[in-house]
C-alpha cells in the first residue's frame, strides 16, 4: 500500500468535495451533501465529546454515536420536501 501524506489527503478530499459541490449544483434539490465538519466543528474547535460520549472511535472513524448524529442530519434533509 501506498503511503500518502496528510497533506496528499487534505488535498483529495478537498478536490472530492469541490467535485461533489459542483454536482449537487447541478442538480439542486436532487442531490444533498451532509458535511460531518458542520455538524461536529459548529465553532472555532471540533467537538469529541457531546453529552458524555465520544464523538469518534479512533482519529479517522466516527463512533456509533458520532454516525448517529450524521445519520440523523442525514434523515433530516431526506424527510424535507
Amino acid at each position: 500500500m501506498a503511503s500518502v501524506t496528510t497533506a496528499d489527503w487534505t488535498a483529495k478530499l478537498a478536490a472530492l468535495k469541490s467535485e461533489l459541490l459542483a454536482a449537487a449544483a447541478a442538480k439542486p434539490g436532487q442531490l444533498f451533501i451532509v458535511d460531518p465538519a458542520e455538524i461536529f466543528c459548529p465553532g472555532a474547535q471540533c467537538a469529541a465529546v457531546l453529552h458524555g460520549q465520544a464523538l469518534f472511535f479512533d482519529e479517522h472513524h466516527m463512533s456509533v454515536a458520532g454516525a448517529g448524529l450524521v445519520a440523523g442530519e442525514i434523515a433530516r434533509r431526506l424527510a424535507a420536501p
